[in-house]
């Protein structure tokens, strides 16, 4: 962590700093068959509240909102780079920053935590952020940061970057303790409050499993004010709560009677818990379980029947829904059944749907449209098993893949395509070297080859929306709302990767298209029969690292709108006419040579930003100057529906997409100016 003079009078911290932030526990995962007794661990690293910070006077607030924590961390030794102990990945919550983790290390601080961890000694969670924005909050005033008050003087870190998380022997935070479990034995070092509003709500601690015992300390830490610096100057955190023990009280019931009522229901009861529901909350939710477990026993309401032979209303419902919406592709996408079946119901709304919903998993009221007394029950029922999302989330994805295709896909034919199995950072290779067969002798003794490797790298992350349908849009039985949605999300995503992808394509440009000509990849000459023919040369000639010709022949020709036509040209006339009066015929030797792949993003000015360049390319699967990895070889966005949360009346949809575009290997590419 940096150190510097603070003024005594305004104790700020400044971006470019680093802040070192104590949490509140590390627990060890019991281990599988096979792996070491400790090796895995999750922690809580961070609760929300303000610290006590060595070299800044006044308290520290890390506002988790405006922190990335994405990618896999290093897991320190005392915030030590050279004291690696393994790596994790990190989540945020509203008020907390949690980290899972392993042990990989291979040198005396992994063998230093693993043997301790297994004694008992105990660890405490520590974070690294890096600054970037930071507000003080002056004496006498107060600013929001995680849900909570924080009275000035504080320092608020509105944007940071979590750059690693650390095992310390002390830290900051006195609550901080660790929880050690073994292969074969389970030890839990709880602290006293906490073993007490544990038996006060009428629980044993000894008896709860480790999910219990952290629904019990989500509760207790949401009835528990926030520890606060020592300092005379640090910030009061005031949530309402002002009677201590009154508070812990009510928690204390409003748990024991949440237990009472979900004995036979873990599920509910650790949900409950977690979303701070009270007592009635967790009735109705037991209730709703068991009329559905009762409905799910005798079946749901009847289906619909054509022409004597009973058919899936769900599937009658997403066809019905396609028509309405205007669905150009409905004829191919459906039997002729089921869209004899769905004509009927063709003009139907927003409110036919959810009502024949509602009535298919128990809804009995005769209710004939939605209105403001009813929309509640309506939409309960209605989202209370999977068969609404189902056809929801299925007429949604036809409306989303009809308007994703719309958008410029040349990202697609000029890229190579990869699966990735998690978010990690993945590498990939491609195998360099003496390739060459030598001659074998008398003997037939075949020589050993020697293989360099030249690595690329690509990574995955989410991008996504959330829209909603709201009570409004359901009581206008605007059905127009329930395909507008998905064909913005498809739209959306498909900007979002065009985005992403041509940042990439056109960043760094200097490095890996240098105009000194030092890679072999980069000249001046214009568009034309002389220019393609120039481009290809210098394709040609280039050399893998033991200088012998790459091998890879090109395949395409990548330009902006203002160079489409002399690019098709080029691809598809056999002869090229010449001289100012008389016309003289001439071959065209790059007739259907160089398919041209044209993108308004070479010539836009937040892209390219050029009308004349153009690229040769290699065919992507031979070798491929960029690439678009894709989770789990998912290559379209996904989007789900479900019934708002409580306090919001509609529809949530989201849509979300998994990919990400790294640029690869310089020798599948030429690039020219066009000047020339």
């Amino acid at each position: 962590m940096a150190h510097h003079k603070h003024n005594s009078n305004r104790p700020e911290l400044t971006p470019g700093e680093r802040i070192q932030a104590a949490g509140e526990a590390v627990q060890w995962i019991e281990a599988a068959e096979g792996e070491p007794s400790i090796g895995r661990f999750t922690m809580t690293a961070y609760t929300g509240g303000p610290m006590s910070v060595s070299a800044f006077m006044a308290p520290v607030v890390i506002d988790l909102a405006g922190l990335d924590y994405r990618g896999t961390k290093p897991i320190l030794l005392q915030h030590e780079p050279r004291q690696i102990v393994g790596h994790g990945e990190a989540t945020v919550t509203a008020r907390t920053i949690k980290v899972a983790g392993t042990i990989s290390g291979g040198g005396a601080s992994a063998e230093e935590v693993r043997a301790s961890g297994r004694n008992g000694f105990p660890w405490k969670a520590s974070v690294g952020v890096s600054v970037q924005k930071v507000e003080f909050v002056e004496r006498g005033t107060t600013a929001q940061a995680n849900g909570l008050t924080v009275q000035g003087p504080a320092n608020i870190v509105r944007g940071g970057t979590l750059q690693e998380v650390s095992f310390v022997p002390i830290a900051a935070d006195a609550r901080t303790s660790v929880h050690v479990a073994a292969s074969n034995h389970k030890e839990c070092t709880m602290h006293e409050d906490l073993k007490k509003f544990i038996e006060a709500a009428g629980f044993d601690p000894e008896s709860l499993s480790d999910a219990q015992v952290k629904h019990f300390e989500a509760a207790f830490d949401a009835s528990t004010p926030q520890d606060n610096a020592s300092d005379v100057d640090a910030p009061r955190i005031d949530d309402g709560r002002t009677d201590y023990r009154r508070q812990i009280k009510a928690e204390a019931k409003r748990v024991a009677d949440i237990g009472r009522i979900c004995k036979s229901h873990p599920d509910i009861y650790a949900q409950a818990l977690e979303k701070d529901w009270d007592a009635k909350d967790a009735e109705l939710a037991v209730k709703d379980a068991e009329l559905k477990a009762m409905r799910e026993q005798r079946g749901t309401g009847p289906a619909v029947h054509v022409a004597g032979s009973a058919m899936p209303e769900g599937r009658i419902l997403e066809a019905a829904l396609c028509m309405a919406g205007g669905y150009k592709a409905v004829d191919t996408a459906f039997d002729e059944k089921t869209l004899e079946a769905a004509h009927p119901h063709r003009n139907m709304g927003l409110q036919e749907l959810l009502i024949r919903a509602a009535r298919g998993n128990g809804y009995d009221r005769p209710d004939v449209a939605v209105n403001s007394g009813n929309i509640r029950p309506i939409l309960k029922a209605a989202f209370s098993t999977h068969s609404l999302s189902g056809i929801l989330g299925n007429t949604a994805n036809k409306f989303l893949m009809d308007a994703f295709s719309h958008v410029d896909s040349a990202w697609r034919e000029v890229a190579s395509t990869r699966p990735v199995s998690d978010f990690k950072t993945s590498t990939s290779y491609r195998l360099t070297g003496d390739l060459v067969f030598q001659k074998v002798g008398p003997g037939g003794e075949l020589k050993h080859d020697s293989l360099s490797e030249t690595s690329y790298t690509n990574k995955a992350d989410t991008y996504g929306r959330m829209y909603a349908i709201t009570r409004q849009d359901i009581i206008n039985d605007d059905l127009g709302a329930l395909t507008a949605v998905p064909a913005r999300i498809g739209r959306g995503s498909a900007l979002s990767l065009n985005q992403i992808f041509w940042t990439e394509f056109f960043a760094d440009h200097a490095t890996f298209f240098p105009t000194a000509g030092t890679l072999g990849n980069y000249l001046t000459t214009a568009l034309g029969s002389a220019g393609l023919a120039a481009a290809e040369k210098l394709f040609l000639e280039q050399t893998d690292e033991d200088g012998n010709p790459m091998g890879i022949m090109p395949a395409l020709v990548l330009v902006p709108p203002a160079l489409s036509v002399t690019a098709q040209e080029l691809y598809v006339s056999t002869n090229i006419t010449s001289g100012a009066t008389s016309k003289t015929p001439t071959a065209n030797v790059f007739a259907g040579r160089y398919k041209p792949v044209v993108s308004p993003y070479v010539s836009n000015a937040s892209y390219g930003n050029s009308s004349t360049h153009f690229y040769l390319l290699a065919n992507p699967a031979d070798a491929s100057m960029i690439e678009v990895c894709f989770l789990n070889g998912q290559e379209t966005p996904t989007v789900e529906s479900a019934d708002a949360d409580f306090d919001v009346l509609g529809i949530q949809m989201r849509g979300y997409y998994d990919f990400g575009v790294n640029k690869q290997e310089y020798r599948a590419a030429v690039k020219s100016a066009g000047t020339g």
